[in-house]
């Protein structure tokens, strides 16, 4: 039994969300929705215990200090993260899971007269967060864009307050859909952000986070500007970022959380069959770009623990009504219960923003994101069942064995 969840957000227009699956080389395994024939609401014998995992035991070095204005970024890096298998080694989600992660780096480098770039090929294992702040050299509509080995994730805000920072362009996958070569800003559509609209001298707080596996390994923030002379795509030099804005970070704004009446959990018995759908409605966002962003649903203080809405899908399939409606976001979870032994793979179709986690077990704690579907504009959604728009809809191949249960979710 494997704990399987999926979660979407949706701005405007259409919206879908479904979990399909194929086994390559098992007859009657082709790409399709997985049915509820084979989840469980409850797994048979209650969830597994969590299983403990290891924290680095360097001494962390304090927290730098600058005075404001001063140009550069800062490069904070974890050494030896674990992970729970060869999928979760190259994913984000096993360096958030450190204890030490965000706040207590192993490692923290300045870099001056730079630019937003790590070198290449520093090791296995680790991951690294680059962070600074941009003053915006220009006024005009710009693009950002990230290139990083393995996974990586680029966040920009509004102001300086890096509280606000949301997900903007991404690298995310599984073995060959999770990493770019060094400045290779056109692998995935999710490299590249939306429009932003900059003014110059203005301050946002802009931030880059990776996770290395093993073989080579890179990161780098470019940007460019359509239509301004001199703003071709390249890295964004430490020219235009200073390591403490001149008057400190902006004040949090407050979010406004829905205030609609809270379902009761609900409850099941054990191998009952199903899934659950839980929504959340009228959700708050900062921009557009911001709007299909998953971030925007997981800054509410409702979730996950308190959904407005809460459906149980019997005698169906892993898989949304469509066109529900605006500004809300979705969590579909359930347990999924091997039918076959073999190699499979799992995929995601979500319109807007979806991620798709997968555990080895039947413990929620320990899912792992092993598919998505990220980024903004036309490069962050997909029709319904369209499994091939990006290569990060697909998973790596997961070992499956007939009757294990594994917790499944997709947002």
């Amino acid at each position: 039994v494997r704990y399987l969840e999926a979660i979407m957000k949706e701005g405007g227009g259409g919206d879908n969300l479904a979990i399909g699956w194929e086994c390559p080389g098992l007859a009657g395994r082709s790409l399709d929705v997985i049915s509820t024939e084979y989840t469980v609401l409850e797994p048979p014998n209650g969830p597994a215990p969590p299983t403990p995992t290891p924290q680095p035991t360097n001494p962390q070095p304090a927290p730098p200090t600058f005075p404001p204005g001063q140009k550069g970024a800062v490069l904070e890096t974890w050494h030896n993260v674990p992970s729970n298998d060869e999928n979760d080694r190259v994913m984000l989600d096993s360096l958030k899971r450190l204890s030490s992660y965000p706040d207590s780096p192993d490692e923290v480098i300045t870099l001056q007269n730079s630019i937003l770039e790590t070198p290449n090929d520093r090791g296995s294992d680790f991951g690294s967060k680059l962070w600074t702040y941009f003053v915006a050299p220009v006024t005009g509509q710009c693009h950002f864009y990230i290139a990083s080995d393995d996974n990586g994730e680029l966040r920009l805000s509004a102001n300086a307050n890096p509280l606000e920072a949301v997900l903007i362009a991404s690298v995310v996958g599984s073995g060959a859909d999770g990493w770019t070569p060094p400045r290779q800003w056109s692998k995935y559509g999710t490299q590249k952000s939306g429009a932003i609209d900059l003014v110059q001298g203005e301050v946002r707080y802009l931030e880059a986070i990776m996770k290395e596996g093993g073989g080579g390994d890179n990161l780098a923030i470019g940007w460019e500007c359509p239509g301004l002379a001199g703003r071709s795509l390249d890295v964004i030099s430490t020219e235009y970022t200073v390591l403490e804005p001149p008057n400190g970070p902006a004040p949090p704004t407050p979010t406004p959380q829905p205030t609609n009446p809270q379902p009761a959990p609900p409850t099941f018995p054990p191998g009952q069959k199903g899934a659950v759908l839980e929504t959340w409605h009228n959700v708050p966002s900062n921009d557009e770009n911001d709007r299909v962003m998953l971030d925007s649903l997981k800054r509410l203080s409702s979730y996950p623990d308190s959904p407005d809405e809460v459906i149980t899908l019997q005698n169906s399939i892993l898989e949304t009504p469509n066109d529900r409606g605006s500004d809300f976001g979705s969590k579909l979870w359930t347990y999924f219960v091997a039918p076959v032994t073999g190699q499979c793979h799992f995929y995601i179709a979500s319109d807007d923003n979806g991620e798709l986690r997968l555990s080895a077990n039947a413990n929620p704690l320990e899912a792992v994101l092993i598919a998505s579907v990220v980024g903004s504009g036309a490069d962050g959604w997909t029709p319904p069942r369209q499994w091939s728009k990006y290569g990060t809809q697909k998973s790596g191949a997961i070992d499956l064995v007939q009757g294990e249960v594994r917790y499944l979710e997709a947002i």
